[in-house]
């Protein structure tokens, strides 16, 4: 989707973008580190992505996002310290995504607990932190 906002905004915006959906992306993949984490936290946790990856504006990303993440600081880091660095990132980002989309993801009748599976991210890049 392409985002709305001046052009130097939409890059700004899209490169924050595209690292929350890594979040996400990594989250999923790894739901099996948590084994409270049940189908229904997952269906929660896939609408909260939903809402979030849905909003089109620039201004919404930079303003939401842009204070806990700083894509200028992630690209061209590899191994420990990029999974260091995502671990921090994922930490300030798990409440945000929980604070934008609760009220949605519960008026859908879903419990909330699902919409803070971005903690998986967390463990994950701790894990693979701690393995390299």
């Amino acid at each position: 989707m392409k985002l709305k906002g001046t052009e130097k905004q939409v890059a700004w915006a899209e490169s924050i973008r595209k690292w929350v959906g890594r979040m996400f992306d990594d989250a999923k993949a790894n739901t099996d580190m948590i084994p409270q984490f049940t189908d229904e936290h997952l269906e929660a946790f896939n609408e909260a992505e939903k809402i979030i990856m849905a909003n089109g504006s620039a201004k919404f990303w930079i303003e939401t996002f842009g204070p806990h993440i700083q894509p200028r600081n992630l690209e061209g880091l590899q191994g420990r310290e990029l999974m260091g660095e995502l671990a921090y990132y994922a930490d300030q980002v798990s409440p945000v995504v929980a604070k934008v989309t609760r009220d949605e993801v519960k008026e859908k009748g879903m419990k909330t607990k699902g919409t803070r599976g971005i903690d998986l991210a967390t463990r994950y890049y701790r894990k693979m932190r701690n393995e390299l």
